[in-house]
C-alpha cells in the first residue's frame, strides 16, 4: 500500500496532527469500505431504536432524577440559579429549558424526558460521523456500535438529568475539533470556542473537554506568527461564557452534602497513586462491567495506534482531558471515576477503543489482525445481551407512580402520609427516595411527611408508609422498619409493585406482635 502523503502538501495551513489523515483513504478492498458503512449506519438505527423504547416504556421517576424534577416543578426561573434543594446540581440553561417545557406540557416524564432524549439522539450520529472521519472503517464500526448499544448510556439519556447534554457537547467538541478534514488550528479553535460557550451552560463537564482539546491545539498556534494572539481571539467568546458561568453559580455556596456523596470520587492525596489507579480502574469498568482491564488494554493500544497513524493531537487531546479531569477532582471540583459523572468521557474513551479493536491496515492477511476481533468482541457481545434484556425488562429504578395513584384513590384526608424512602432510621435528610411520591402528588402536601420518623412517636390514629428502593433485592433494610411498625400499629392496606408499596396502619391501643406485611 503507498504511503499517505503529508497532508500539509496538500493546504499549507494544515498540520499533520490536526488533520488526521487515514491510512485507508484509498482502502484495496472498496467493498470492506462500504460494509463498516452499513454497520455503522444500522449501530445507529439501532441506537436509536433502544433510546426510543427505553423512553417509551414510561418508567417512574427515580431517586436523584425525581429529586431534580422537583426543582424544576417548584422554582422559578431566578430560583433556578440558586443552589438546589435535595442535593441536586446541573446547569443553568438546561433547567430553564425544562422549566419551560413543564410550563408548557405538564410534568409527566414523556414530557421532561425529551429534552435529555433528544440530546441523547442527535449525539448518537454526531459520534458516528466523528468516528467514521477520524477511524479506519473497521474501527470506527466497532466504536460506533459500542457507543450505539452501551447500557450505561441508554438509561443516562432517558432520564431527567444532564448526563445527556454532557455526552452531546462532549462529542460536539471532538466532531469541532476534529471533524473537518482541512481546517486551521485556529479554525478549529474557534469553532470548539462557539460550542463551549453555548455548552457549558447544558454541560458543566464541557469546561473540562473543551479545556483539555484547547490544549492540545495550543502548540500549533503559538509556533506560528501571532500565533498567542490567535489563541486569545478564539476563545475570547468561550472564556467570556465561562466567567459569566462561574460568577452565577460561584454566587452561592453550594450543597456540602454533594462533597460528602462523592467524596470517594475526589483523589486522596494521601494516597494519589493507589486513588488513581482504583479510579481509572473504574472508569474502564463502567460501561462494560467486568472489564475494565481489557477496556483499559484496548484504549491503550488504539492511543498507539492513532499515534502512529499520525493523529498525536487526537491522543494529546484524551490525555490532556483526562488530566483535567483528575485534577478538577483533586481540587474537588468535580469527582471523577466510574459512575454517571464521567459520562462525557465516553466519546473520546470509544474512539481510543474503536481504534485499538482494529489496530492494523485494513485488509491486512496476517492471522493475528484476521483474529483480533475475538479481544474486542466480548464487549460488543456483553452490551447487546444486556440491552435486548433491558429491552424486554427495562431499566426501572423505581416503581412509585402506581403507588401514588393508590394512595391518591384510597387516602382519606385526616390519614397521614409518611415517605420513608429505603425505610433506614434514623432519616436527617430528605433524599430522592423519599420524595419520588410527591413527583405525582397534584395537591399540598397536607399531612405529608418527607421523612420517616420513629414509629413510637406517631400519634396520628391512621396513617400511610410509602417506601421506594431501586429493586426488590433492596427490600431487606425495610424489616426492621415493619418490626417497628408492628409494634405499635395494625396494617389494614397494602399495595406492592415490585421493589415500591404503601401501607395503610391503624395505631393500637395497646402494643403487639404481628407478623409483617
Amino acid at each position: 500500500m503507498p504511503a499517505v502523503k503529508d497532508s500539509t502538501l496538500l493546504d499549507p495551513q494544515a498540520t499533520p496532527s490536526t488533520d488526521h489523515p487515514r491510512v485507508d483513504e484509498a482502502p484495496r478492498n472498496p467493498d470492506s469500505r462500504r460494509l463498516h458503512l452499513r454497520i455503522v449506519i444500522i449501530s445507529v438505527a439501532i441506537g436509536v431504536v433502544l433510546r426510543l423504547v427505553q423512553y417509551l416504556h414510561h418508567t417512574s421517576y427515580w431517586n436523584d432524577e425525581a429529586a431534580l424534577v422537583m426543582n424544576i416543578l417548584h422554582r422559578g426561573f431566578a430560583d433556578l440559579l440558586r443552589p438546589l434543594d435535595f442535593a441536586q446540581a446541573a446547569p443553568p440553561l438546561f433547567l430553564w429549558l425544562e422549566r419551560l417545557i413543564y410550563r408548557a406540557g405538564g410534568s409527566s416524564e414523556f414530557v421532561l424526558r425529551a429534552l435529555p432524549v433528544l440530546m441523547g439522539l442527535v449525539a448518537l450520529p454526531c459520534f458516528a460521523l466523528l468516528a467514521w472521519r477520524l477511524l479506519r472503517p473497521s474501527a470506527a464500526a466497532w466504536a460506533v456500535a459500542w457507543y450505539a448499544i452501551n447500557d450505561r448510556i441508554i438509561p443516562q439519556v432517558t432520564e431527567v438529568k444532564q448526563y445527556s447534554a454532557d455526552l452531546l457537547f462532549s462529542t460536539l467538541l471532538l466532531l469541532a475539533a476534529f471533524g473537518p478534514r482541512r481546517a486551521t488550528p485556529a479554525r478549529r479553535l474557534a469553532l470548539i470556542s462557539l460550542v463551549a460557550s453555548v455548552g457549558i451552560w447544558f454541560s458543566f463537564t464541557t469546561a473540562i473537554v473543551f479545556a483539555g482539546i484547547a490544549l492540545a491545539l495550543l502548540p500549533q498556534l503559538i509556533r506560528r506568527p501571532r500565533g498567542l494572539f490567535a489563541c486569545i481571539a478564539c476563545m475570547i467568546l468561550a472564556l467570556l461564557s465561562a466567567a459569566l458561568l462561574a460568577h452565577v453559580i460561584l454566587a452561592h455556596p453550594h450543597d456540602p452534602y454533594l462533597d460528602e456523596f462523592w467524596a470517594d470520587h475526589f483523589a486522596d492525596l494521601h494516597h494519589p497513586a493507589t486513588w488513581f489507579a482504583g479510579a481509572l480502574f473504574e472508569l474502564g469498568d463502567y460501561p462494560f462491567a467486568s472489564f475494565g482491564v481489557l477496556v483499559l488494554l484496548i484504549a491503550a493500544l488504539g492511543a498507539w495506534t492513532l499515534a502512529k497513524e499520525g493523529n498525536k493531537t487526537v491522543v494529546a487531546a484524551a490525555v490532556l482531558t483526562l488530566t483535567l479531569a483528575v485534577a478538577m477532582s483533586a481540587a474537588r471540583l468535580y469527582p471523577f471515576g466510574g459512575q454517571r459523572i464521567t459520562l462525557y468521557l465516553f466519546p473520546l474513551l470509544f474512539l481510543l477503543m474503536g481504534a485499538g479493536a482494529r489496530p492494523w491496515r485494513d485488509g491486512s492477511t496476517r492471522w493475528y489482525a484476521r483474529a483480533w476481533w475475538v479481544l474486542p468482541a466480548p464487549l460488543l457481545i456483553t452490551a447487546a445481551t444486556q440491552c435486548t434484556n433491558h429491552t424486554v425488562r427495562p431499566v426501572a429504578r423505581s416503581n412509585i407512580r402506581p403507588v401514588a395513584q393508590y394512595v391518591l384513590q384510597h387516602r382519606m384526608p385526616s390519614q397521614t402520609i409518611f415517605l420513608a424512602g429505603g425505610g433506614v432510621l434514623p432519616q436527617t435528610r430528605v433524599s430522592g427516595r423519599n420524595i419520588e411520591f410527591l413527583c405525582y402528588w397534584p395537591g399540598p402536601e397536607d399531612n405529608i411527611s418527607r421523612t420517616m420518623i420513629d414509629p413510637r412517636q406517631i400519634k396520628a390514629e391512621e396513617f400511610w408508609v410509602v417506601y421506594t428502593t431501586i429493586s426488590t433485592d433492596k427490600l431487606a433494610p425495610l424489616d426492621h422498619l415493619f418490626q417497628q411498625l408492628q409494634a405499635v400499629a395494625e396494617p389494614t392496606d397494602k399495595f406492592t409493585t415490585g421493589p415500591a408499596g404503601a401501607v395503610l396502619y391503624r395505631l393500637r391501643k395497646s402494643p403487639a406482635t404481628h407478623r409483617v406485611p
